[in-house]
């Protein structure tokens, strides 16, 4: 690896403890309480790219099979409480709601396995990504991806995590 890809690799560790710093601090994450040995939460991270800071008007959820209520997606990672294994992703839905537009809903079909560990919390081994660019003065184009989390945004995020009073109780 070198020395600008290091270098880039600090800089994006360094904004990701910022992110998780900043969320603690704000409160915006809230932990699901657990009520049965059989509830796991999983934990999906979420990533915004947008270098041109438009405005994020775009708005996402996710659809399950099986008993889980649509959740949805939230900056930095979006908590997920499931009671039963071999639950799915059955969904992923958006639409566009901002200061100065309106948008119909869209539904995209897929079948993304979570994982399952009762009475505990998991990482999912995806991150979703929403990407957005300007193209003109009329123009925003959106878009959305998955891509494998790293071991170490992977072990950042867990360690914030135990460190959040109300996931604490998850790791124990």
């Amino acid at each position: 690896m070198g020395k600008g890809a290091k270098a880039l690799m600090r800089a994006a560790g360094a904004l990701f403890a910022i992110v998780l710093l900043a969320l603690s601090i704000s409160g915006c994450a809230s932990a699901p309480a657990k009520k049965s040995d059989d509830d796991c939460l999983v934990i999906i991270m979420t990533e915004t790219i947008n270098p041109s800071r438009v405005e994020e008007a775009r708005h996402y959820e996710f659809s399950f099979t099986g008993t889980a209520p649509t959740v949805r997606v939230k900056p930095h990672f979006t908590p997920v409480l499931l009671h039963e294994p071999g639950v799915q992703i059955a969904a992923i839905s958006s639409w566009v709601q901002g200061d100065n537009v309106r948008g119909s809903k869209s539904n995209d079909k897929t079948e993304l396995l979570l994982p399952y560990a009762p009475g505990k919390l998991v990482i999912a081994d995806f991150v979703f990504v929403q990407t957005y660019k300007q193209e003109n003065n009329r123009t925003i184009s959106c878009g959305v991806k998955l891509r494998q989390i790293s071991p170490e945004e992977k072990g950042k995020l867990i360690a914030y995590l135990k460190a959040d009073a109300g996931y604490a109780p998850w790791f124990e």
